[in-house]
């Protein structure tokens, strides 16, 4: 156990850290209330806690169904749990017992001999090993159907059915009973191989789903001095929307929510370099770990329907959101098997007068080479650990359906203030024309202040109150959006504070200052005219960074063939002198929030799919308007319930989900595409070799297609972690 500066740190076992915690009373009433500013609702939390229940960081730890719940885990089948040493020796035995089996049923069958007992045996052994297989595969009974599921199996014992029936007829059956033995150790391995293949999507699930705590703390009621609060925890699936949890340092913020009372620093997602501030308003998802001060979150989404949570169900086809390669695996493994199911009855049937021995090795040739749950595995993979890989990254795809939609975009439509740029602009220069700024400062200080804390005004505040300057009195102040403020001065005159456009439709004239903001819209700056009695009188030059990563995101973009595209509110000279810094070549300038909206369903008529990123509330319009809404910084709050949303404000993950969206669509497709061509040449390959060539043992080859089926098809989600792991490396 260490102690740091923000608290204990313990490496022993969950019991004896529980121990520590329960021996040491830690005072987390304390670290509530410095995060909560020393009062306020969130409050002192009383001694009155249960002491059997631990505190602090131990409540991530827990157990039992109702916790898995929580996690929304509770349909996984026992097979598909992860096992302990102990239970996992048994399965081993079992593993290495059938196989051993199946060896002697080959070898057994290629001993056989018209009317031995070794026939019998080949056959006996080939179904325990079948039997083994049933038993890892059994979890797949809830996702593919019963049907689709059985049909895997019947190969082998069909084929061993076709060895005895030869043999007891007085031919040689030893080519089927040992293709019995053979296919079922193909489809034995096949079970071991697709295990061991969507192991890392497992894991990356765990990763994701492994912090969100099982327990969590919710207020209580208020003591007798109406401020002290008592505390409870609770299941973390008792928690509903609408409610409120509180989370203090050494915790993980257990429901998708925003935070109502405190003031913390958080590490938003799972691969956030550097904790965050969150503060009143501000979202924050399950998940988040916060590293000092406290919170109480009033939850937006809990349960399984908590944004990590519902990735884990992504590759569900019968979901009403679920994606259209998802549903058309649905289609096939449900519906295809009852195809077929007929389809080899027909051939049974069809085939029976060449001999029963041969239609049923017909039946069966198509059985192994057409396992459909193979198909389901090679779409339903890249998609989940698509969104899976976003999530880790703290980028949360709404749905299944919004995922395919970012794997289709063609436009990337952005705008600049707060999304490109810090969205803090700073007065750094000044221009006198035909007045002195620091008599027209306290006026348009007073007249920002009805600019709705828009950026710009914020900036004029911040610098009139760095010259200790106060705002004066003016009356009928009037934000324009995207343009600027009217006022009128304390002498009755027209007092304007804004862009170009608005002096002008103010009937102001700007020939005077014009020269001078060209100039400085060549460098990027935002120029701020200030109008009064009808004539300019000085222009503000304003500069607002640009973010960190931005030129890297244009240019995955740009690598990606998706056309940019910057709609900004300032004027030409400085939207276009943005756009050469970051290699944007379509710009569009001193447009309106509305405008933007209308620009955005201009570029959807033209026929692409247009992604647009931007801030909730300043870019709803815009946003509205998407067939792809990016909403930065969003994630967990209301306003993150757009198609894709983030933790962060970073317009690199912005550009990353829609690599991670093509990347999944992409590789789910492709792989789709193959398994489906090995699977239509596994169904048509023996009915037409038996036609053409009756004496060719077709069904030796069939359980190596089958195999290569789920060979190529179900490692399709590791394959694609790996892709996605290497082009964007957790920052």
């Amino acid at each position: 156990m260490l102690l740091l500066d923000s608290g204990f740190v313990y490496y022993c076992s969950p019991t004896c850290k529980a121990e520590h915690v329960r021996a040491g009373d830690v005072d987390v009433a304390r670290t509530l209330d410095a995060g909560a500013g020393g009062g306020g609702e969130i409050g002192e939390l009383r001694r009155g806690t249960p002491a059997s229940e631990p505190r602090g960081p131990a409540l991530a730890e827990g157990s039992g169904r109702a916790d898995e719940r929580a996690l929304g885990l509770s349909g996984i089948e026992d097979s598909e749990r992860p096992r302990s040493r102990g239970t996992g020796e048994p399965r081993a035995r079992l593993l290495v017992g059938a196989s051993i089996a199946g060896l002697i049923g080959l070898g057994t069958a290629l001993t056989a001999s018209q009317g031995t007992w070794a026939a019998m045996v080949s056959a006996l052994a080939s179904s325990v090993v079948v039997v083994e297989t049933a038993r890892r595969t059994a979890a797949q009974r809830a996702h593919v159907g019963w049907l689709a599921w059985l049909l895997t199996l019947f190969g082998a014992p069909l084929l061993a059915v076709s060895g005895l029936l030869a043999i007891a007829a007085g031919h040689d059956g030893r080519a089927a009973l040992a293709a019995a033995a053979i296919a079922a150790l193909a489809q034995l391995l096949a079970a071991v191989l697709e295990r061991r293949s969507v192991a890392p999507v497992d894991d990356a699930i765990a990763r994701l789903l492994s912090p969100l705590p099982r327990r969590v703390r919710v207020p209580g009621d208020l003591a007798a001095d109406g401020v002290s609060m008592t505390t409870a925890q609770i299941d973390a699936d008792r928690v509903r929307s609408g409610e409120e949890v509180l989370v203090i340092a050494g915790e993980v913020v257990p429901v998708d929510g925003v935070v109502r009372t405190g003031e913390a620093r958080v590490s938003l997602h799972a691969s956030a370099a550097e904790p965050s501030r969150r503060a009143q308003g501000d979202p924050i998802l399950a998940g988040a770990r916060v590293v000092e001060g406290a919170l109480r979150v009033r939850a937006t989404r809990a349960g399984a329907e908590r944004a990590l949570v519902r990735v884990a169900r992504f590759g569900e086809g019968d979901a009403p959101d679920a994606a259209p390669l998802a549903r058309l695996a649905h289609a096939v493994t449900r519906y295809g098997a009852i195809s077929l199911f007929a389809a080899s009855i027909g051939a049974v049937i069809a085939f029976a007068p060449m001999g029963a021995n041969g239609a049923l090795e017909v039946a069966a040739a198509m059985l192994l080479a057409a396992p459909l749950t193979s198909f389901r595995r090679a779409t339903e993979g890249p998609i989940v650990a698509g969104a899976c890989a976003a999530g880790l990254r703290g980028i949360v795809f709404h749905d299944p359906r919004a995922l395919e939609r970012a794997a289709r975009a063609t436009v990337f439509a952005l705008g600049s203030r707060g999304t490109i740029t810090s969205g803090r602009p700073e007065v750094v220069e000044t221009v006198e024309l035909d007045g002195r700024v620091v008599e027209l400062l306290p006026l348009a200080m007073a007249a920002e202040s009805a600019a709705e804390a828009h950026p710009i005004a914020l900036g004029v505040l911040r610098f009139g109150e760095s010259l200790r300057l106060s705002p004066e009195s003016v009356r009928r102040a009037v934000f324009v959006p995207g343009r600027g403020v009217t006022a009128l001065a304390p002498g009755g005159e027209t007092f304007v504070v804004g862009n170009r456009q608005l002096l002008l439709d103010e009937g102001v004239s700007v020939a005077l200052a014009d020269d001078e903001a060209k100039k400085a819209e060549s460098r990027g700056r935002t120029v701020v005219f200030v109008g009064l009695g009808g004539s300019v009188k000085a222009i503000l030059l304003l500069e607002d960074t640009v973010r960190p990563g931005a030129r890297a995101a244009v240019q995955r973009l740009i690598d990606m063939r998706i056309e940019s595209v910057l709609l900004a509110g300032g004027s030409r000279g400085t939207t276009e002198a943005l756009g050469r810094e970051l290699d944007i070549d379509h710009v569009k300038a001193d447009m309106t929030p509305d405008e933007r909206g209308a620009e955005v369903r201009r570029l959807r008529e033209t026929g692409g799919v247009v992604a647009f990123a931007g801030r909730p509330g300043r870019d709803d319009a815009a946003l509205a308007a998407a067939d792809v809404p990016i909403v930065l910084g969003a994630a967990g709050g209301p306003a993150g319930e757009r198609a894709i949303a983030l933790a962060t404000e970073d317009l690199r993950d912005a550009a990353a989900s829609l690599w991670i969206a093509r990347a999944a669509r992409e590789t789910a497709r492709r792989t789709a595409a193959v398994v489906a061509a090995l699977l239509t040449l596994g169904v048509l390959l023996p009915i037409v070799v038996h036609i053409l060539a009756p004496g060719v043992p077709t069904y030796l080859l069939a359980p190596f297609v089958g195999l290569a089926a789920f060979a190529f098809g179900s490692p399709a989600g590791a394959r694609l972690l790996r892709r996605i792991d290497l082009r964007i490396p957790i920052r």
